[in-house]
């Protein structure tokens, strides 16, 4: 517990010097509230991202989190401890709303893995501070990770329910924290649909969905209030009147392939800046082997769902962001998996982890806010040149707070036992990963200039090559190892061609299909509580 805290105080040291749209229009709500309307016309050119109703202008965001720092910014403006506005007003707000929120999401995680995998909470925890999206956007003053704490906090509590019983108090808490994250992040909704799902798996649903129901209404009350208030009807969002989001439904469309797979392996990929999240997703697969398929479903059924809806969405990534933010409502939830990816591989989980923290450290203090047209490769040039967007001191204090974490969550993670599989997995994790990030971006913006979908279906081909060999050798297949030599071999800067990457992974299929043997199973672990 102290790794985490000295983690989150590692988070709250960063100060970004660049305020994009969607921090300034958070900002400039709260400043609204504190001056009694909802109205930004004063901030309106501060922001991009705005609702224009009636001649006047609005943060198109929903009120959760400008509601819930009203009284800490009126008590610091009050006060005199900030300027009414500024980078270090900003600050002191994100520290509140989003490293607070954090530090209680990677808590929960702790105790969560605790309860299932003993001696691993600390090594999820720090794993998914440090090595995903959770960090940039920890010292960033954007929704996600308050509604993503909110959301599995929600769960958590449902979690402590089940395994106590009967206790609808819990059941109820868990609906209000459900409702007020849609009204802190509108999408969050479909979490709390998932989460009502989970409430309904019992023997007698009836009053525990009742109860969670009514719970979820209550956490609906600021949004109802604010948008009666704001645009004369509790059933007007914000989004409603926002140009951008004119098309389909709020901007949501029909689910798109292209939009699947740069989520996944574009410059700013899931897969290409947090590989990690690879090994989370495998840690499905081996929950439900194990025959703990209440926590594989859970898990697989957000994380899924989240996807699915990010695909469907008009601008997949929400802007010049350092990955897909729409994602990160997922990502605690891969804390079991994630524990179980740690048993099983924790040498691939490791290194991997590394990887990853390494990517998102280096986004964090040299400027995670990148315009949409430039690679992710301006964060080690920007550190080669020793161009931080945050101040010196933030960096040096950071470094220090977090490698205190990782040698405390060190400390008390119990030494693996390293198998010839799990480094044959470390090989073919890392290998992998150089060629999806090398071609993946190249193969995507030659369809680009092109108008051909050649090199799509070279990257969803690399996809299934992947899992099947990945599959194959975690089940006792060692010879599976060398159908991914072709699709390592993109990693090579003359072999991303999209003619040449088709040959290459059709080569890899063709390969897996000659080497086909039998597969040793998994061993089963201890059962999950229902």
């Amino acid at each position: 517990m102290i790794a985490v805290v000295c983690f989150a105080a590692a988070c709250a040291a960063v100060q970004q010097n660049v305020v994009g749209w969607n921090e300034f229009s958070h900002f400039s709500q709260i400043r609204a509230f504190d001056h009694g309307t909802a109205i930004i016309d004063p901030y309106r050119h501060l922001s991009g991202d705005r609702a224009y109703y009636h001649g006047h202008y609005y943060s198109d965001k929903a009120p959760g989190l400008g509601l819930l720092m009203l009284p800490v910014y009126h008590v610091a403006r009050s006060t005199g401890i900030i300027a009414p506005t500024g980078a270090a007003s900003v600050h002191l707000v994100e520290v509140f709303a989003c490293v607070v929120p954090l530090l209680v999401m990677l808590l929960l995680v702790f105790w969560l893995v605790e309860r299932h995998d003993p001696g691993h909470g600390a090594a999820v925890a720090l794993t998914l501070g440090l090595g995903t999206l959770l960090l940039p956007f920890a010292t960033l003053l954007f929704s996600h990770v308050l509604s993503a704490s909110l959301g599995f906090a929600a769960f958590y509590l449902l979690w402590i329910e089940r395994t106590r019983g009967g206790r609808l108090e819990l059941v109820a808490g868990a609906g209000l924290l459900a409702g007020y994250a849609i009204s802190t992040e509108y999408p969050l909704a479909l979490l709390a649909v998932l989460l009502g799902l989970f409430v309904l798996w019992r023997r007698r649903p009836l009053p525990a969905s009742l109860v969670y129901s009514a719970g979820v209404l209550v956490g609906l009350i600021p949004l109802l209030a604010y948008d009666w208030w704001a645009f004369g009807s509790p059933f007007h969002l914000s989004y409603s009147y926002v140009a951008a989001n004119s098309s389909g439904v709020l901007g949501l469309g029909a689910p798109s392939v292209r939009n699947a797979v740069r989520l996944l392996v574009s410059d700013r990929g899931l897969l290409v800046v947090t590989p990690v999240v690879a090994a989370g997703v495998a840690g499905i697969a081996i929950l439900y082997r194990e025959g703990r398929r209440l926590d594989a479903l859970v898990s697989g059924a957000v994380v899924a769902a989240y996807f699915g809806y990010n695909a469907c969405y008009y601008l997949p990534f929400g802007g010049g962001v350092p990955g897909p933010r729409f994602l990160i409502t997922m990502l605690p939830f891969l804390a079991l998996p994630m524990a179980a990816a740690y048993r099983k591989a924790p040498v691939t989980t490791l290194a991997l982890g590394l990887l990853s923290a390494g990517t998102m450290v280096l986004a964090t203090l040299t400027g995670p806010l990148l315009d949409t047209g430039l690679s992710r490769h301006v964060w080690l040039q920007r550190l080669q040149a020793g161009h931080f967007k945050v101040p010196t001191a933030s960096v040096w204090l950071f470094a220090l707070l977090a490698l205190i974490a990782l040698a405390l969550a060190l400390r008390v993670t119990p030494r693996p036992r390293v198998r010839r599989i799990d480094l044959e997995l470390t090989v073919l994790g890392l290998g992998s990963w150089f060629a999806v990030s090398r071609a993946g971006p190249a193969l995507l913006a030659s369809d680009l200039s092109s108008g051909h979908v050649w090199g799509l279906a070279a990257l969803v081909i690399l996809g299934v090559a992947l899992v099947a060999t990945v599959t194959r050798l975690a089940l006792g297949n060692q010879l599976a190892l060398l159908a991914a030599v072709p699709v390592v071999a993109l990693a090579v800067r003359s072999l991303d061609r999209t003619t040449l990457a088709i040959c290459l992974v059709a080569a890899s299929l063709a390969l897996l299909v000659v080497l086909a043997g039998p597969w040793r199973p998994l061993s089963r672990g201890p059962q999950a509580v229902r």
